[in-house]
Parts: structure tokens; C-alpha cells; sequence
């Protein structure tokens, strides 16, 4: 009999493996590959925004030189305009830095809440399974049908033990 009882043990065991393998493959499929390829785009979208304001830099660059051409002879407004343009680059250039930044910790802000919240999904699932487990493999250890109240002591003293 007890022989028996391993090999059924071993087969509950070796179920509950394929069971998280199994969610593991799913969750990652469904969560972990999208969730990359958004990041990436997101990445891409953050190249693309940093070639602009490196873009912008060089034309504001470009419009400094032309300035230093045609006000030669004035000084005092060269000074003005070659400061004032610098200035409008930097502005520009620092808010372009800060939105994507702001986007980019935001994206990943969601991104880890939607993790967490998956997480404890896929945990809470788990327990659902484990203790619907153990309730099947109390009834067959006890030789009757358990109560809930049976089950119920079974997983809390599982889970406790777990923690």
C-alpha cells in the first residue's frame, strides 16, 4: 500500500511540476514577450526623440554660425542672438530629455504594476490549485470524504508551512 501511496505522490508531484512549467511558458508568452517588445519600441521611440534634439542641436549650431556671419560688425547684438539661440537649444533640448525621461520611468512604472499584479494572479491561482490538491489527496489518505473544514485546516497548514 504504501508503495502505492509514492507512486501517486510521485505522480501528484511530478503534475504539479508540469502544472508550473506549463504556467511559467504561458506567463511568459503572454506577459513577459509583450511587455519587452513595448519596452523596445518605447526604446526606439527614446533613440528617435534623442536623434531629434541632437538634430535640433545641430541646426541651432548651423543658425550660430550664419548669425556670426551676418552680424559681424554688430557685437553687442551678436552677443544677444548667439545667446538667446544657445539658450532656446538648451531649453529645448533639456525638455525633450525630461519628457522622455518622465515617459520612460512612467512606462516602467506600469509596466512593474503590471507584473505585480500578474504575480499575484499566477500566486493566488496556485493556492486555488494546490489546495483543491490537497483536499482530493486528504479524501484519499482519509479513506472518506473530507469536509471543508478538513481541506481548509490541510492548505492553511500547507501554505504557513510554505511561507
Amino acid at each position: 500500500m504504501s508503495g502505492l501511496l509514492s507512486k501517486e505522490m510521485l505522480g501528484d508531484l511530478v503534475i504539479n511540476i508540469a502544472n508550473i512549467v506549463i504556467l511559467f511558458l504561458v506567463t511568459k508568452a503572454l506577459v513577459y514577450k509583450p511587455v519587452k517588445k513595448y519596452l523596445n519600441a518605447r526604446k526606439e521611440k527614446l533613440a528617435a526623440a534623442a536623434a531629434e534634439a541632437e538634430t535640433q542641436r545641430k541646426q541651432a549650431e548651423e543658425k550660430q554660425a550664419e548669425y556670426e556671419a551676418l552680424l559681424a560688425d554688430a557685437g553687442n547684438e551678436k552677443a544677444r542672438l548667439l545667446a538667446q539661440a544657445e539658450a532656446e537649444a538648451q531649453a529645448r533640448a533639456s525638455q525633450i530629455v525630461a519628457d522622455a525621461e518622465k515617459d520612460a520611468a512612467e512606462t516602467a512604472r506600469e509596466a512593474q504594476a503590471k507584473i505585480q499584479t500578474e504575480k499575484e494572479k499566477a500566486v493566488a491561482e496556485a493556492k486555488d490549485e494546490i489546495a483543491d490538491l490537497a483536499f482530493a489527496l486528504s479524501e484519499k489518505i482519509l479513506g472518506r470524504a473530507a469536509t471543508d473544514a478538513d481541506a481548509r485546516r490541510a492548505a492553511e497548514a500547507f501554505f504557513e508551512g510554505a511561507e
